[in-house]
């Protein structure tokens, strides 16, 4: 099933607006094993929008798009609907807001046309666009994901580490998504019977995790201070810090969760030479150098 995400609004373009709608619906779809092809963000533009509508229409069984159904000035997309489509569309309430979605159906293919709120758009999608979806369109496969957080080691390493094993399970797709101090993996298999693509997962994950052990973040752990905290309770540690240019921020992260009052004593943050030397007793000397 080709499905298409369209995002519509000139602000998204210009970096004035961060398209949360796109990730949110993503999300949500692959949650229900429907995969995205694409996500298309397009202006406020009347013959734009109809080419890439119609491009979308023509070739996908379902489109989502979200924006442009207000009735500010800049806001076109419900005229442009109304040109290029000939069937009658069905109202989808709003609970949030005021303005309407709407849905067009042409045998098995459906355009769903959703406010630009993200709060509006997020309660039509759960209320009505997915219990629509579902039996309309229910899902030709399914999704089974996992993932790993590796922690303290470099990207080239761990991929590495993945073009060496390719070769145990080929119907696993990896995604290498690094961050500060962290690589996340994402292991995914689509097919039919949810047992055997965990197998798949389970199969390919296998070698990463043992190559890794270490260096392996728990499962239910996806942040390096959290898994710093757990580490404390578990090891009835205490942690304080003294701080000068970072301001707080290691304190911050350590605070983080609820619980780190059971490990957390204090920070001080000392950031003129006289503070480092009254509270800190740093030596004058110490800070000249």
């Amino acid at each position: 099933m080709q499905i298409e995400i369209i995002s519509i609004g000139t602000e998204l373009l210009q970096g004035f607006v961060i398209n949360t709608n796109a990730y949110f619906l993503s999300q949500k779809l692959a949650q229900q094993h429907y995969t995205v092809a694409a996500h298309i963000v397009l202006p406020d533009d009347k013959n734009t929008l109809a080419t890439q509508l119609l491009q979308s229409w023509n070739r996908c069984q379902l489109v989502i798009t979200t924006g442009g159904l207000g009735e500010t000035m800049d806001d076109c997309t419900q005229a442009v609907f109304e040109k290029i489509f000939t069937l009658k569309p069905v109202a989808l309430a709003n609970r949030v807001g005021d303005v309407p979605g709407f849905l067009f159906q042409e045998g098995n293919k459906l355009l769903f046309a959703l406010p630009g709120v993200p709060k509006e758009m997020e309660v039509m999608f759960a209320e009505e666009v997915l219990p629509l979806l579902q039996q309309r369109c229910p899902p030709n496969s399914t999704r089974y994901s996992r993932t790993l957080i590796i922690g303290q080691i470099s990207e080239q390493t761990i991929n590495q580490k993945l073009v060496e094993t390719a070769a145990v399970d080929s119907r696993v797709a990896v995604g290498i998504y690094p961050s500060l101090g962290l690589v996340q993996l994402h292991f995914l298999a689509i097919g039919a019977a949810k047992q055997e693509l965990l197998g798949w997962v389970e199969q390919r994950m296998a070698p990463i995790k043992q190559a890794f052990a270490t260096y392996l973040l728990p499962p239910d752990i996806a942040e390096l201070s959290l898994a710093l905290q757990q580490a404390f309770l578990q090891t009835k540690q205490t942690l304080a810090f003294a701080e000068s240019c970072t301001s707080g921020a290691l304190a911050c992260l350590a605070t983080k969760w609820p619980g780190a009052s059971a490990f957390f004593i204090a920070s001080v943050v000392a950031y003129s030479n006289e503070a480092k030397t009254q509270f800190l007793q740093v030596q004058p000397k110490l800070i000249e150098e």
